[in-house]
């Protein structure tokens, strides 16, 4: 009888993980491509929070540059994360610095971002807001009040205390109930 001398199954090209074989001595190589390419896809999808999508889009570039290590090419996967990475970066790097260019240069919008931190000092505390001088770090103008800071402080114990004591709601609801009269 003559010897099969078909395809050897037991080649690289089968147990390679990326074909689905067994992973054998690449196990490591593939984690860190998957981590690549799922933090690639969460940067990219996540581009608009630049404080997320920007540390994630660096670590999806290392692992898929450190997942290569000694086969010096990359994986399908790898390259996905590598590019997914890149992208999010990239985009979320672009809005950020587009949207502070907005600020710089469009004093209606810097005004408009001013009112709603002023708001927002003044609903929950604080020391910034209009009444005390501070803007925003873009502003045109700055200086401080250093007699509004103990008074200020007065004011934010107080509310603390009326908050605990349940004070705060009722009269919320009694000037509710006032305004709603008028």
């Amino acid at each position: 009888m003559e010897d099969y001398s078909g395809p050897d199954y037991s080649g690289s090209d089968y147990t390679d993980p990326e074909y689905g074989g067994s992973p054998g001595g690449r196990r490591g190589e593939t984690k860190l491509t998957t981590a690549a390419f799922v933090l690639g896809i969460i940067a990219l999808i996540a581009f608009q929070i630049f404080f997320l999508a920007i540390p994630l889009g660096i670590l999806a570039v290392v692992l898929a540059l450190v997942s290569r290590h000694k086969s010096r090419h990359f994986t399908r996967r790898a390259k996905f994360g590598l590019f997914l990475g890149l992208a999010g970066c990239l985009l979320s790097g672009s809005i950020t610095l587009y949207a502070l260019h907005l600020l710089r240069t469009n004093p209606e919008l810097l005004a408009q971002v001013q009112q709603v931190y002023d708001y927002y000092f003044d609903q929950y505390g604080g020391e910034g807001g209009s009444g005390s001088g501070s803007t925003l770090p873009y502003g045109s103008s700055g200086g401080s009040s250093d007699d509004a800071g103990s008074s200020s402080q007065d004011d934010i114990e107080s509310q603390i205390e009326d908050i605990l004591s349940g004070n705060y709601r009722k009269e919320k609801q009694e000037q509710d109930e006032n305004t709603n009269f008028l």
